[in-house]
């Protein structure tokens, strides 16, 4: 809506496979009333609607005629419900000549395809099982859980990167969920240059998602009918003299325990670890709590903090 001359009212759409948790898109994203915020322009999505980049976040939005991509607007938020709306000002965003990295210009088409391509594709298979049965080793056990995260195709660019410099093999890559997209198998047509393979958006989602917020999420089973969750998070240093911050949190659902949740939070030489479980279980671990803190002390860790806590939903 463009009120007078120079004023145009626009609202934020979050692209589809962002976030789904509770609360409005705009408190998600970090939206203010009355606070300006800097959008870039990344192209057009069609029927008007253009792909716009806010912060760490991607949306669709209804901007002005002639505002060209790479294009930087000054926005202020207006309101967060029922979508985040902003208002601009015309005279202070006249589009000015810009260049699109190939980057940008890629990230924008595949944006644009996982806006408006189909749901029924079937996504490529991933690694869902770590052991092929209850593990007495936990070494083995961590490194399988490893290989999986390394092999879920979250990081296959950077291993293209490693094979080019003879650091992997060729098996190696095309062990990888995108290295079964590869005409080297089952003699499958290449596609043209620049397309996006449509069995690969859910493994673009979950990159896109870590490189917004630090967060790498993987779902399987430890072993036949064991299944289990696990977060890696990052946390960067808040420029005050914080350091980096890794978590990492495990969910299993174990016969005899229940639900059993935990975490890791590690930032400089402190080391906290968190149990949350049913009432029975949460009691179990606290009697056992000093005997794991001895166990992390002989491997050379102290822990700064050890707490067990009842969810009272287990």
């Amino acid at each position: 809506m463009q009120i007078g001359s120079d004023i145009v009212i626009t609202s934020a759409t979050p692209i589809r496979g962002g976030s789904t948790s509770g609360g409005s898109a705009g408190a998600q994203a970090g939206f203010v009333p009355g606070a300006e915020v800097r959008a870039e322009l990344l192209g057009a999505l069609g029927g008007g609607r253009s792909l716009v980049r806010i912060g760490g976040g991607l949306f669709a939005m209804e901007l002005p005629e002639g505002v060209a991509p790479g294009s930087e607007l000054r926005m202020t938020c207006t309101a967060l419900e029922p979508r985040p709306t902003f208002t601009l000002s015309l005279a202070q965003n006249v589009p000015s000549p810009v260049t699109i990295s190939d980057a940008g210009r890629l990230l924008g088409k595949v944006m644009r395809e996982m806006a408006e391509g189909p749901e029924e594709t079937e996504p490529l298979p991933r690694p869902a099982v770590l052991a092929g049965g209850v593990p007495d080793d936990t070494a083995a056990l961590a490194e399988s859980l490893r290989r999986a995260l390394s092999g879920s195709g979250l990081f296959y660019e950077s291993h293209l990167a490693e094979w080019a410099a003879g650091l992997r093999t060729l098996e190696e890559i095309l062990g990888e969920p995108q290295g079964s997209c590869s005409s080297r198998l089952g003699g499958e047509q290449p596609l043209r240059e620049g397309a996006v393979d449509p069995r690969t958006v859910s493994i673009l989602r979950d990159q896109l998602a870590a490189l917004h917020n630090g967060t790498l999420h993987w779902r399987g089973s430890a072993w036949p009918g064991q299944e289990m969750e696990w977060l890696v998070e990052e946390r960067e240093a808040d420029g005050r003299g914080g350091e980096r911050q890794w978590g990492s949190e495990l969910t299993v659902d174990l016969p005899r325990l229940g639900t059993v949740r935990a975490s890791i939070r590690i930032r400089g030489g402190e080391v906290r670890l968190r149990f949350r479980a049913g009432e029975e279980t949460a009691a179990l671990l606290q009697r056992r709590s000093s005997s794991l803190a001895d166990r992390f002390a002989a491997a050379g860790i102290g822990l700064s903090d050890l707490v067990v806590s009842h969810d009272e939903a287990e």
